[in-house]
């Protein structure tokens, strides 16, 4: 198989390659990759990113978007605070939805006293049924599973405040949808975005069961959706009209590249119980792409405030490594610079 050519491809279609110089361009970047999540490590009430695939501050155009109501938060992926586009809300709550098997009295007078006087905050809930806070966050968070409430989050830290789906849009209607039919349409997103994945990719991404992933994958193969491609005895992914160019043995260019990506980027959650299998046992702050793969990781210790990187660690030949050391230092200092933090040893030596 050519992965020069599954790499470049998937930078491109990721938006590393041509990061957006427009609002226009970024949204069509924002609705490849949702649902899309705050940054790793960040403080509550800051609104979404997609670190390095725009040209201008991504945060600020998201705010706006926020403020206007044209991107929704919810918990999608196995409970991942994301947003996605309002125009798309429908088709992601219904494959991301985990439906309320049994409403009991506390959980219909909860959402009924929310639909009726709502919005609230949490403590105007527990004043207004004299519930207990630990059984209001449990109530609120199932609800919020099921798409039946979302979180108004302010900017800054302060208390969040509730109102249901029913009572902000009620053009809204998941139940419409069959939720396999929705799984396999993010899944398929998913598989050309990546342009030739596995089993694990997929499970990581969607964090469906894998029952449901399994049936997605044989349906939209038998559907000829996808297409099966196996090298040894993994199975591989792809859409038709990509095939012929992962099966084509042109030489492909790589750009040479680095980034820094965060552990709820879009590229990192497809590879997430390899990294974490990789890592296991180091405390890992961030991820390092070089050329189109994980090739590294920023070790260190993170904690509010500022904080020193204990090592840098490439997975690359020495030689490469050294020639390269600067190129990746420098990408992990945009994040982390003197004064405020200090990064100690690059692959094990001391900088």
């Amino acid at each position: 198989m050519n992965w020069n050519y599954v790499k470049k491809l998937r930078m491109e279609r990721l938006g590393f390659s041509i990061p957006a110089e427009s609002e226009a361009e970024y949204d069509e970047i924002f609705k490849k990759l949702q649902p899309v999540s705050t940054e790793y490590f960040t403080e509550p009430g800051r609104p979404p990113a997609i670190r390095d695939r725009a040209l201008f501050d991504d945060v600020d155009y998201n705010r706006l978007l926020r403020q206007n109501q044209d991107i929704i938060k919810a918990r999608f992926q196995g409970n991942t605070i994301s947003y996605v586009l309002r125009d798309e809300f429908e088709l992601y709550a219904a494959a991301f939805a985990k439906p309320i098997s049994k409403v009991d009295d506390t959980m219909m007078e909860l959402y009924t006293v929310l639909n009726q006087v709502g919005p609230m905050d949490k403590s105007q809930i527990m004043e207004e049924l004299d519930l207990k806070g630990p059984v209001v966050t449990k109530i609120l968070q199932k609800f919020q599973k099921a798409f039946m409430v979302y979180e108004l989050q302010p900017d800054k830290f302060g208390e969040q405040v509730w109102q249901t789906f029913e009572s902000e849009w009620p053009e809204f209607d998941i139940e419409k949808l069959d939720a396999m039919e929705t799984k396999k349409i993010v899944i398929t997103r998913f598989i050309q975005n990546m342009v030739i994945t596995d089993f694990n990719m997929i499970k990581d991404w969607s964090r469906f069961s894998i029952r449901d992933t399994k049936e997605i994958i044989a349906e939209l193969e038998e559907n000829g959706i996808i297409e099966a491609m196996g090298e040894g005895n993994e199975s591989l992914w792809c859409l038709p009209e990509d095939r012929g160019g992962i099966l084509n043995r042109m030489m492909v260019q790589i750009q040479p590249s680095v980034y820094v990506i965060h552990k709820a980027d879009y590229f990192y959650r497809a590879h997430e119980s390899k990294l974490k299998e990789q890592y296991k046992g180091k405390e890992i702050l961030q991820f390092i792409l070089i050329d189109g793969e994980i090739k590294g990781a920023v070790e260190g210790h993170w904690r509010i405030g500022p904080h020193n990187i204990a090592n840098i660690i490439v997975d690359i030949p020495e030689h490469e490594a050294a020639d390269r050391k600067e190129e990746i230092i420098a990408e992990v200092a945009k994040l982390y610079h003197p004064p405020y933090s200090n990064i100690l040893c690059f692959n094990g030596e001391e900088i």
